[in-house]
């Protein structure tokens, strides 16, 4: 399973960062960065997480390294801003960070996905002792006929 420390570990060494760096980045301690450093770096998680972000990756990225003619200041285009849409509903926030996170990070989605839970599916069996015992009372009132009251009869014949 792919946890926050793993993912932000992959994106660490995907930026560049060595092993180690990496690993004390994503929250590690420095005394064992090297070797979180050297164990993740093999884990099949964060090499699954790196491929995936490979694939989503925009194909214009590349790193300035690569480029033999970096683009000149007129080329640049300044990046716009995009205001976030504001949402009142919590549940629809939940539900979209658990969509959106599924591939991506699979931790984050299935904590979206348990705290939106109680608010969308209803527990089966859930009632209090009182009710419990009201429904089987209920419940048993036709299992039984009710008896008829016993006759007395009064012998006067003496």
């Amino acid at each position: 399973m792919l946890t926050t420390k793993k993912r932000l570990y992959a994106e660490a060494w995907m930026r560049g960062e060595n092993k180690t760096k990496s690993a004390i980045l994503a929250g590690y301690s420095p005394k064992s960065a090297k070797y979180k450093g050297h164990e993740l770096s093999k884990n099949v998680d964060v090499l699954e997480y790196i491929e995936r972000l490979k694939k989503n990756a925009p194909i214009n990225d590349i790193s300035p390294a690569e480029d033999s003619n970096p683009p000149q200041e007129k080329d640049v285009e300044s990046p716009q801003v995009v205001k976030p849409v504001m949402i009142d509903d919590p549940l629809i926030v939940m539900r979209k960070i658990m969509n959106d996170n599924l591939l991506t990070d699979p931790k984050l989605s299935l904590d979206a996905a348990s705290k939106l839970a109680p608010y969308v599916a209803i527990k089966m069996g859930e009632s209090g002792k009182k009710e419990a015992k009201n429904t089987a009372a209920k419940k048993a009132t036709g299992a039984f006929i009710a008896m008829s009251p016993p006759k007395l009869i009064v012998n006067n014949s003496n």
